[in-house]
């Protein structure tokens, strides 16, 4: 039996940490043979090889000996039993993460580690476990987590390394973060709570101030004992109603270092790769990019491989519903991620001259793999480019990255287009000489010859775009525009209505529209269009909802409801209710199941009169009629005349991109949230009930990715009274300053 010898070294790994940090750090990757999401699974390996050499690469001293992966095993564990609401604040994980969790774990096995998991405890409770067994053994532990909770096992011959920072985790940083060294962290955390973790901590208690009693009171015991002896009233008595909350929270927070493991840290023996098991799992997944850096490290093996043959090729139907038209330069990095992860990308330039010593470069066009490839204009005389400097800064790491191989047709032709732009491009292959090279003497060798014959495709004509003659078009007079774009841009304004639904289970669904009008008074119709996702093809709940019950409400949005409109529009899972995502109470309908929003002053309830499918496809819309059963109609928007008063309706309309308009006062602008928002639900209960603050500036704050920690760089705050937080916050959100005006709100006395 193998048994831990003085200085081995172990490194401990937080897989579930690594894991969303992979998921939520890389764009949506599926794999091309069929579609399985693998953007986690891809990212989570990279970050494992490149700590997995960066470790080796280290002085002796700290070379690992041993290493291990470890996951948590189920949402819920024992600290649930302690406090049946611990995490409680969390949702479920993506979609299209679920089916990843398998496939990361096959992972780690691939590279010849061990994974480790236990039901009824989390990944940090096995860290914990561990770590103390190795030091008791003489051995010497790297913890591998950016989980801030892990800071507690700071101490002699236990270090942290933060991946996402690149760095090891010291004395000062843990300082910095909780104010006291690390054998105090724990009672920190029972103060000042996690709202992470939806740990409670002690009302009104933020990490400066728990930092600040326990490093005069020693340890949380000790300060719950004296208490009494506090001057500050309110602090005081927070302390002695809230010891029961304070109690609870240090067992949440205190890691065990006793789990009853079943896997012994002396089998943890880093082991050499199983190159064989490692190459067969990186090819399965179709990991080319990481699968030639991981042969450049350890070698090359013998294996079998299927070649797709020409008919193969043939009988694959080229679909183009992954083109896109780029939009901004942020969007060129989806491209080159999928380059560096697959080891190639294709590459071809449209110019306005076939000279290319005299050409000007009207847009560059990008491939990675079949189907899905992107157009970036550059020099266009009637669309909305982007500045050429950026966007061959963007390109060039890649364009010289001698391990990506860049395909072209006759690419010389790109090569000095991009070099007289200070792109050196190397590693090139070209496929009109391929093609010249295997048969010379059997057909021309342009790309439209060599696409029939190769993939049975015929590609649209440069004619068939620019024209000929006299009236041909030079490339960059070709109107690029985005159809989606053009049209929320020039059918405008549009108003904006709530669509209520529900599903077979009577699950409420609440969703905003802007595709939406009235179309015909005997019978009252009205109507909107759920899109199809452009993404996955995908059809909204609200359309199924409809298909299945044929009834739903609509309920008009006002300026007072705008921000919640745009915080509704994040994509929830299909369980979770917008209504309280959003922060609207539900009015019950008369003659209809799904109930309406009780803050819109016009509704109608409708029953469904015709679906008509526009397209079927990415992007297609469903036009839903609804013939209208009844209204309920506020009678505050009434004139004296019974007349529906605009200016008391206040009604909101949609126009192209971020811009709204008001009846009242013109364009404005609303930016929606970049992903799901925490929701009214997580936001605090003294906030929510709090009279001060407007619907529309509670969602700005409930659109937020998370509840943030109190920062210590704003304690300036600490200072000011609650008014004067108050008038803060306001002019925060007006300026949209979220994240600082957050650290106002925590600084509240509830």
């Amino acid at each position: 039996m193998n048994k831990i010898k003085k200085n081995d070294h172990f490194y401990l790994i937080d897989g579930s940490g690594y894991i969303f940090r992979a998921y939520y750090a890389l764009p949506p990757l599926t794999r091309k043979s069929d579609g399985l999401p693998t953007g986690a699974v891809s990212g989570f390996c990279n970050m494992l090889f490149k700590l997995l050499e960066d470790s080796k690469s280290n002085d002796n001293k700290n070379k690992p000996t041993h290493f291990a992966v470890i996951f948590d095993s189920a949402r819920k564990n024992f600290r649930n039993e302690i406090y049946s609401d611990y995490k409680g604040n969390r949702s479920d994980a993506p979609d299209d993460l679920i089916p990843q969790f398998e496939y990361i774990r096959k992972s780690v096995l691939a590279f010849n580690l061990p994974s480790i998991e236990l039901l009824n405890y989390e990944a940090d409770d096995l860290i914990a476990t561990y770590s103390e067994q190795i030091l008791k053994l003489g051995g010497k532990v790297t913890i591998v987590s950016s989980d801030k909770d892990l800071m507690q096992l700071y101490k002699k011959n236990i270090r942290i390394y933060d991946p996402m920072k690149n760095k090891f985790v010291n004395e000062e940083d843990i300082k910095n973060k909780f104010g006291v060294g690390a054998e105090k962290v724990i009672d920190v955390q029972s103060l000042a709570g996690d709202s992470s973790d939806n740990v409670p901590g002690v009302p009104g208690i933020g990490v400066k101030t728990a930092a600040e009693l326990i490093t005069n009171f020693g340890t949380l015991e000790n300060l719950l004992k004296n208490a009494s002896q506090i001057k500050q009233n309110k602090r005081r008595e927070t302390l002695i109603e809230n010891k029961d909350k304070a109690l609870i929270s240090k067992k949440l927070v205190t890691l065990k270092k006793d789990v009853p493991v079943k896997d012994k840290a002396e089998n943890f023996i880093l082991k050499e790769i199983d190159r064989e098991k490692l190459y067969s799992f990186l090819r399965e997944m179709e990991f080319n990019r990481l699968l030639s850096s991981a042969i450049s490290t350890y070698g090359e093996t013998k294996f079998k491989t299927t070649e797709n043959t020409n008919e193969t090729r043939k009988n694959e139907k080229i679909s183009n519903k992954n083109y896109s038209l780029i939009n901004n330069e942020n969007e060129i990095y989806d491209y080159l991620r999928q380059a560096e992860e697959i080891g190639e990308i294709c590459i071809d330039t449209e110019t306005t001259s076939l000279d290319p010593h005299q050409a000007d470069l009207v847009g560059i066009s990008l491939s990675t793999k079949i189907g899905y490839a992107c157009y970036i204009p550059i020099g266009h005389n009637s669309d909305k480019n982007l500045d050429e400097n950026k966007v061959i800064k963007i390109l060039k790491p890649i364009l010289e990255d001698k391990s990506i191989k860049k395909i072209g047709q006759n690419i010389k032709f790109d090569f000095i287009i991009l070099f007289k732009r200070g792109v050196e491009m190397n590693t090139i292959e070209d496929t009109m000489l391929m093609s010249y090279v295997l048969d010379a003497g059997k057909n021309r060798h342009n790309m439209d010859t060599l696409s029939e014959i190769h993939l049975s495709h015929k590609p649209i004509s440069y004619k068939e775009i620019v024209g000929s003659g006299k009236k041909q078009l030079n490339f960059s007079d070709v109107n690029l525009k985005e159809a989606y774009q053009l049209m929320i841009s020039g059918v405008s304004p549009r108003p904006i209505a709530f669509v209520a639904t529900q599903d077979n289970d009577g699950n409420d669904n609440l969703a905003p529209f802007s595709y939406f009008n009235a179309f015909g008074s005997n019978p009252p119709i009205v109507g909107f269009s759920p899109a199809n996702s452009g993404r996955t093809g995908n059809q909204k709940d609200t359309l199924i909802n409809i298909r299945n019950t044929n009834e739903f409400s609509i309920s008009m949005v006002n300026y007072n409801m705008v921000e919640q409109v745009s915080l509704s529009s994040c994509e929830y899972n299909s369980d979770i209710d917008e209504f309280i995502k959003s922060g609207f109470a539900k009015k019950k309908s008369l003659l209809i199941s799904p109930p309406s929003v009780d803050k819109s002053n016009f509704i109608m309830e409708c029953k469904l009169y015709d679906i008509i499918e526009l397209g079927g496809k990415p992007g297609s819309g469903n036009l839903i009629l609804g013939e209208i059963l009844c209204f309920h109609i506020s009678e505050n928007i009434f004139d004296e005349n019974d007349k529906i008063d605009p200016f008391r309706l206040d009604p909101i309309s949609r126009l192209g991109y971020n811009f709204y308009s008001r009846s009242k006062s013109g364009i404005f602008e609303v930016h929606k949230p970049k992903h799901n928002g925490v929701g009214f639900d997580a936001l605090p209960k003294f906030i929510l009930e709090s009279k001060n603050f407007s619907g529309n500036e509670l969602a700005k704050l409930a659109g937020s990715k998370e509840i943030p920690e109190i920062d210590l760089d704003y304690s300036d705050f600490d200072d000011l009274d609650n008014q004067t937080l108050i008038e803060k916050i306001k002019a925060l959100l007006e300026d949209m300053d979220i994240d600082t005006a957050w650290q106002a709100v925590l600084r509240l006395i509830k």
